[in-house]
């Protein structure tokens, strides 16, 4: 079964983005999964790549951001179909109406913040994943402040 997971964050920022897209990435290796990470903004994209260098003490989440056989992980910005040995995508903040969810995926990804809900975009993402078969889940996401590792219990 072909599952897109919809996940509403109540914010965008990077305090919020950036930990909840490690653990995405680190859920999917877990699962053996290919995932690739599709973030158009490039700040992002070095935020979350520094991120999983750390995100673990004395480990990182294995991870490029580039399309290299060897990264099991990619974050970078998808510009065309999901290359056939990648057999997870997740868009971040997605701003087209149009989706091609890849015949591979098994799982697919869309990190939305909670205002889009309702947004004419969101629907027409949502009929397009309907009308090629997949089972919709949705998610909300609270956001909670970061505790600096200092501090945690």
């Amino acid at each position: 079964m072909k599952v897109l997971k919809l996940y509403f964050l109540s914010r965008s920022d990077p305090d919020v983005l950036v930990p909840f897209l490690a653990r995405l990435g680190e859920k999917a290796l877990e699962q053996n999964l290919r995932m690739w990470i599709d973030i158009e903004d490039e700040t992002l994209v070095r935020q979350l790549d520094a991120y999983l260098w750390t995100y673990r003490d004395g480990s990182f989440v294995p991870h490029g951001t580039d399309d290299d056989l060897w990264n099991r992980l990619v974050i970078a910005p998808l510009h065309g179909t999901l290359p056939a040995h990648y057999t997870a995508v997740t868009h971040v903040l997605p701003q087209s109406p149009r989706v091609n969810p890849p015949p591979q995926a098994v799982k697919i990804a869309e990190v939305h913040v909670d205002e889009d809900e309702d947004s004419d975009l969101l629907q027409a993402r949502l009929v397009a994943y309907n009308a090629a078969g997949w089972e919709v889940e949705t998610h909300r996401i609270m956001s909670t402040p970061n505790v600096p590792k200092s501090q945690r219990i």
